[in-house]
């Protein structure tokens, strides 16, 4: 799983590098499992995350991000 991951954040990485790329859902419970080859395989398949190093990180609402966008949504449209 670490390495799939690493291979799709490479891919975006040398697409759009953006200094920073958020990950959630359900698996982040097991970050510590896959996230060191994911960073390993992105290190390695990235052209420019070694100039660029973007940060990788979880993110911290979960999988409650939806909700709270949606929720805030109203207040955007007035």
């Amino acid at each position: 799983m670490g390495e799939a991951l690493g291979i799709a954040l490479a891919t975006l990485v040398n697409t759009f590098n953006f200094p920073l790329y958020l990950l959630s859902g359900g698996v982040l419970p097991a970050w510590q499992y896959f996230a060191p080859e994911m960073l390993k395989t992105l290190e390695r398949r990235s052209f420019t995350y070694r100039a660029s190093q973007p940060r990788i990180e979880q993110a911290t609402l979960g999988n409650e991000a939806g909700l709270y966008g949606a929720a805030y949504l109203p207040w955007l449209e007035s």
